[in-house]
């Protein structure tokens, strides 16, 4: 499913669709195999548009996992992304399931805001361990305020935003070029060259079939939120 939605994409006439591909999701996928979600956690993705990454993240953290049942996860999925578009929402769980990964990703309808509460409400407190936001750079920081007002990250999870640069998330950037509260984290192995840049590290990427155009990704360790 993956390979069909980038085939679409080579096409040059259809590069108006937008994906985390490429060197992209290079640095997903080497970030999320640092990671080993709890039975009692999940993987959020903010801004689904037409699922490309959720798959990546069901498959990742679901599938690949082998996140069977049990009595703490239940049946709840190991991925959940937010999309606002309706029509957005129903394309994007057509590929889910065409990808064969509805027991393992979900995609809700809505705002931003109005589902964060929702992430604390179904999975309790501490129960991100890995989210990514795509959504609107300049919400970033306050979506990441969100999350942390509501106790949302657990201990050892990671943060991820893509499109730092372009469109750009200039508030998120500088909040953690200034900050000191947290540490940043390590680099994954099989990824490109990153810049620390306070508490964040920072990958300066192309975009998926677009070489001369730059955009950046962030990571942060959200490590520390866990035990405010």
């Amino acid at each position: 499913m993956l390979g069909s939605i980038e085939g679409f994409v080579g096409d040059e006439h259809q590069r108006w669709l937008k994906i985390a591909g490429g060197p992209k999701a290079e640095v997903l996928d080497a970030t999320a195999r640092t990671l080993t979600l709890s039975p009692s956690s999940i993987a959020v993705e903010m801004g689904c548009f037409v699922g490309y990454t959720a798959i990546r993240l069901g498959w990742r953290f679901g599938y690949k996992a082998k996140a069977a049942p049990t009595p703490d996860r239940g049946h709840k999925p190991s991925a959940v992304s937010a999309e606002f578009d309706a029509i957005h929402v129903c394309i994007a769980r057509h590929h889910i399931d065409m990808a064969r990964l509805s027991e393992h990703a979900e995609v809700w309808p809505g705002h931003v805001p109005w589902i964060t509460p929702r992430f604390v409400e179904l999975f309790g407190e501490l129960g991100v361990g890995f989210a990514f936001m795509d959504h609107k750079g300049t919400r970033f920081h306050l979506d990441l305020a969100d999350c942390r007002a509501l106790r949302a990250f657990a201990a050892g999870a990671h943060l991820l935003c893509d499109n730092v640069l372009k469109p750009g998330a200039p508030e998120y950037l500088w909040a953690h070029h200034r900050s000191s509260r947290a540490r940043s984290p390590p680099v994954p192995s099989g990824c490109p060259a990153a810049l620390p840049l306070g508490s964040a590290v920072v990958w300066m990427l192309h975009e998926f079939m677009e070489p001369e155009a730059e955009d950046w990704m962030s990571l942060l360790d959200c490590t520390g939120d866990a035990s405010r």
